[in-house]
């Protein structure tokens, strides 16, 4: 439990010691977590009472969210684990960004598969691919704004501008988007 505790706190404890881009990394891993396990609570909460459908989704959702808490949780530990290459702040924003706009076509692929899903879900197990399609699309659309989004932030760094003029930012109620005219 002491390790547990210790690990979760581990970037906390970096604040004002890491790289701009490596904060944002981390501040990005932080909201990708936390979607994350309100996602597993949500689910595995609501997967006692549900059936068909509802029961698909949410299972899918948990099934999906243990591997986005797994990589952010990787991504907020590794920097004190392993030892990177150093990469200037320029190279390193140009790497990430490269990886999140991969991610973000990758993520247009789970939306796609999603509707194929729910569109063919009348030949079998109709319950299952409704629930799964659900879930795709709602976990692919998540996770497309999330690249996006953290790939326009590496994009700050890599035009060496204090703000881009085009800025997707979460807010409590969804995500705001924003363009700033020079």
């Amino acid at each position: 439990m002491r390790l547990l505790i210790t690990l979760l706190f581990i970037p906390l404890l970096s604040i004002g010691q890491q790289k701009p881009v490596e904060t944002t990394l981390r501040n990005g891993s932080i909201a990708l977590g936390s979607w994350s396990v309100i996602n597993m609570a949500s689910a595995a909460s609501l997967v006692k009472n549900a059936d068909g459908e509802a029961l698909h989704f949410h299972q899918m959702n948990g099934y999906w969210n243990v591997v986005n808490g797994s990589l952010a949780a990787y991504s907020l530990i590794s920097p004190y684990i392993v030892r990177k290459k150093s990469l200037s702040e320029f190279e390193m924003a140009k790497q990430y960004k490269k990886i999140f706009l991969i991610n973000a076509g990758l993520d247009f692929v789970y939306i796609t598969s999603g509707g194929l899903l729910n569109y063919y879900s009348g030949t079998k197990n109709p319950d299952r691919n409704q629930g799964f399609g659900s879930s795709f699309m709602l976990q692919g659309g998540f996770l497309l704004a999330y690249d996006l989004w953290m790939a326009n932030r590496m994009n700050r760094w890599i035009n060496n501008k204090a703000q881009s003029q085009f800025n997707i930012r979460p807010t409590p109620y969804g995500f705001s988007l924003s363009y700033q005219f020079d």
